[in-house]
């Protein structure tokens, strides 16, 4: 199976000035705990909802002034959307990570794969 058929498409983004409260509003507006990182048009980052618990809220940081460029992972580990769901499974776990950015033929993000897809395609 291909990366492509389980990938959630992902067309959402934020930018790594913007502050953390509305990276938080835009995931739950969009119904999503993830989001890449964007630096002028350049993907720098992602973000997840456990980066704006965990890393800046729980320490104490004003949500409103910090941006998110402060919180985010910057290691962006990313496949090809015709890649198959093993190979999938093998980069998160050689990178420690439960999310892949999926590309497209271009190098555009076009999707996310989580290692919560991958077991329910090898069950199916």
């Amino acid at each position: 199976m291909l990366v492509e058929e389980i990938m959630t498409p992902l067309i959402v983004s934020i930018n790594a000035d913007a502050p953390l409260t509305a990276a938080a509003r835009f995931m739950h507006s969009n119904d999503v705990g993830f989001l890449p990182v964007r630096d002028g048009g350049r993907l720098v980052g992602t973000v997840t909802d456990r980066d704006i618990a965990v890393r800046a809220a729980a320490s104490g940081c004003d949500l409103s002034q910090t941006p998110v460029r402060d919180a985010m992972t910057q290691l962006v580990v990313t496949i090809g959307r015709k890649a198959r769901t093993r190979e999938a499974l093998q980069v998160m776990e050689r990178h420690g990570v439960s999310r892949l950015i999926v590309l497209d033929d271009d190098d555009r993000v076009s999707g996310v794969v989580s290692m919560h897809d991958i077991p329910r395609v090898v069950i199916e």
